[in-house]
């Protein structure tokens, strides 16, 4: 079986979920080929390149050969959403698939680029220009959504497979013209359960339900004796220069927890044996590659200016096994602190005189725990997040090391909880956790900032004195105090969650020479506009070669 990735932010909500399906189809005795299209994810190329559609199907096609020489006499697909109509469209052409499930599929090009419009515009706004259309995390040039408006599911031609599966999303309406054409192929319906929380960003809620079933319907399809197949000789590193990248990467297990990783080192011609080595640090539980592929543009960048980077999974996450005790796909686990440390001994001699963490939003809060324990060179935070609620009040087993997360003082905690609680009961009880969390992270004092603004900040100051530890200046002060740099950049937006009540504390911090904030004004939280990530990636790279 060879799965077919959907494109943009639903790539990154699905990864992990894709991940469990091959694992469980491998359990059932079926070989399965993941893949990321050209351009994104871990291949070669841009996603600005020209012949994106073109260059996608070439992708599909070239996974399927892969699938095929295997030695497996038959060979299926599975595709969420573009992925099941860019899957769909080679089955097509090929003519003699097995097995094909359309798991929420994408009816057309053109619906797909209307939805994702659409989200852009209700979350991060933005504008299109000349013909082109951005998307959380994408942008398609005119040349490229022409060819998109051109793909329908309804009108590919010739026969998809002999045993065909639809996960329908039981929120979207179903096209009549594309369930003829998909019931006269004899397509079997059902539902695509929990699809709403699993391309849901903040929560990618893996779709266990829809696995089970996909799982079921394929063993049941492929009911044969077992072959062996042949799995491809893998290569040790991968040179990127014929795609435009003067650098090769591999793939890496950084001990002891088998962490995944993938190195990029620029070629030797290019090395700079005093440059620092660079870790990228996830948020949440977003792979490896970053929100928007923002870690492999970066990383190979970097490359060209001589810097070796490593970006990684954390454990339970993306690629990586969790660690004892540990769930699998949780966000801001205790154990990811470990991670990164442990990533940082891998790569950079024990002083860690010569790492770099650059980490974005809980990515960041990771880079500055490690900061404040282990000696780095340096930190590039991205947007840091430090106020949320530890996973540890709720499960007090998994107790690890929160030096930097924001919080109220206890005493205050302990004045103000009981009446918060009675007031919370009687006017909003299906608020409760978040208010009582908002007490005793601190964010509190956030919320009502941004209501009245005209609070002065020497005020804010006295408050944070008084009521709040370990505040974002206060761990940057500690983290200078241990001989790293510190350097934030921060959207407008996000600005406030690091400066407030601490503009003269910053400033004092700036004169040291070893702290830099900078603001950059068009940059959204997750920067997921082309234009932000541009100014961002400007940002970054000039606060990386002052160091």
């Amino acid at each position: 079986m060879v799965l077919c990735p959907p494109l943009g932010m639903e790539a990154l909500c699905v990864y992990f979920t894709y991940r469990v399906l091959a694992e469980r189809l491998a359990e059932a005795g079926i070989a399965v080929v993941r893949f990321d299209y050209d351009g994104t994810g871990d291949s070669a190329g841009d996603g600005e390149d020209p012949g994106r559609v073109e260059a996608w199907e070439r992708s599909v096609s070239e996974a399927v050969d892969l699938a095929t020489g295997l030695g497996a006499p038959h060979f299926g697909l599975v595709g969420v959403r573009m992925g099941a109509l860019l899957g769909a469209a080679e089955l097509a052409r090929r003519g003699d698939a097995e097995a094909l499930v359309l798991w929420d599929p994408c009816p057309s090009g053109r619906s797909f680029l209307r939805e994702q419009r659409a989200f852009r515009m209700v979350s991060v706004g933005g504008e299109d220009v000349g013909g082109e259309v951005q998307t959380p995390g994408l942008r398609f040039d005119a040349e490229t959504v022409a060819d998109m408006e051109r793909l329908d599911l309804s009108g590919i031609e010739g026969p998809l497979a002999r045993r065909l599966l639809v996960l329908e999303h039981p929120e979207r309406v179903r096209s009549n013209r594309l369930a003829r054409r998909l019931e006269a192929a004899g397509a079997e319906w059902t539902e695509a359960v929990g699809q709403a929380d699993l391309l849901d960003p903040p929560q990618q809620r893996p779709a266990y339900a829809s696995i089970d079933r996909i799982v079921a319907w394929l063993d049941e399809a492929f009911a044969a004796a077992p072959l062996p197949v042949a799995a491809p000789a893998g290569r040790s590193a991968a040179d990127l220069s014929k795609a435009g990248h003067p650098c090769t990467e591999r793939a890496v297990e950084v001990p002891p927890a088998g962490l995944f990783g993938v190195v990029t080192e620029p070629l030797d011609t290019l090395r700079k044996p005093e440059a620092p080595t660079v870790v990228f640090v996830d948020e949440g539980n977003t792979p490896h590659i970053g929100q928007s592929r923002m870690w492999v543009d970066l990383a190979r960048s970097w490359a060209e200016l001589g810097y070796r980077s490593i970006r990684f999974d954390l454990s339970g996450n993306g690629d990586s096994p969790p660690r004892p005790g540990q769930d699998r796909h949780e966000a801001r686990s205790p154990e990811a602190v470990e991670d990164v440390m442990d990533v940082a001994r891998a790569v950079a001699p024990p002083d860690g005189a010569g790492v770099v963490l650059v980490g974005l939003c809980a990515g960041a809060y990771q880079a500055m725990e490690v900061a404040l324990e282990h000696r780095v060179r340096a930190i590039l935070l991205i947007n840091p997040s430090v106020t949320f609620t530890p996973i540890e009040r709720h499960r007090p087993d998994r107790r690890g090391p929160r030096r930097a997360v924001q919080r109220s003082k206890p005493w205050f905690v302990r004045l103000v909880g009981g009446p918060l609680r009675w007031l919370v009961s009687r006017r909003a009880p299906q608020r409760a956790d978040e208010w009582i969390s908002a007490l005793e992270t601190g964010s509190w004092a956030l919320a009502v900032a941004r209501r009245q603004p005209w609070i002065p900040d020497v005020l804010w100051a006295a408050v944070q004195r008084l009521f709040l530890d370990n505040t974002p200046a206060a761990s940057f002060q500690r983290i200078v105090a241990r001989g790293a740099e510190v350097l934030v950049v921060c959207g407008p937006a996000d600005l406030a969650a690091v400066s407030l009540g601490a503009a003269g504390r910053l400033r004092r911090l700036q004169a040291g020479g070893n702290f830099v904030l900078d603001v950059v004004k068009k940059i959204d939280h997750a920067a997921l506009l082309v234009e932000a990530r541009r100014e961002l990636k400007a940002a970054l790279t000039q606060l990386l070669t002052r160091l």
